[in-house]
């Protein structure tokens, strides 16, 4: 995370100049947005919404998900994608979206990482449920 207020200049310059020695060090916007999270709930008295497909329950809030009423191991990184597919349930999400939602523009376009949280997920997720939830091939995919 970098404080963009800082005393002495802007963290943006601080960011370009890490930038400029070819240093890729990620500037981490997970905390950020988990903390953001934190404060809205705390600051709100409507929870963030369950997302419900077929058997499959994900809860936002409560970083809880759940396929056939079983509750499911996944890393922080598997339950922002399956969050963000839920969100778009019957939309088609391209890897570049789900690229820069949940790894920034920082991340290597041609890396498979996205494949492998699919495929962990499916795995996952149809331990429990009869149908595929997540259907699509490496160019985009759907949570229907």
């Amino acid at each position: 995370m970098l404080d963009i207020g800082l005393p002495d200049g802007s963290g943006f310059d601080l960011l370009a100049h890490i930038r400029k020695d070819k240093n890729k060090t990620p500037v981490d916007s997970n905390e950020l947005i988990a903390r953001i999270r934190s404060v809205i709930r705390r600051n709100t008295q409507n929870a963030l919404p369950i997302l419900t497909i077929g058997d499959l329950i994900v809860k936002p809030a409560e970083h809880i998900a759940t396929a056939n009423k079983t509750a499911l191991n996944l890393t922080a990184k598997e339950f922002a994608v399956l969050e963000y597919l839920a969100q778009h349930s019957g939309q088609i999400i391209t890897r570049t979206m789900l690229m820069d939602h949940i790894w920034g523009s920082d991340f290597e376009t041609f890396s498979n990482v996205i494949d492998v949280y699919i495929g962990n997920l499916r795995r996952k997720i149809e331990k429990h449920c009869k149908s595929c939830l997540i259907t699509g091939v490496k160019s985009s995919y759907s949570c229907e």
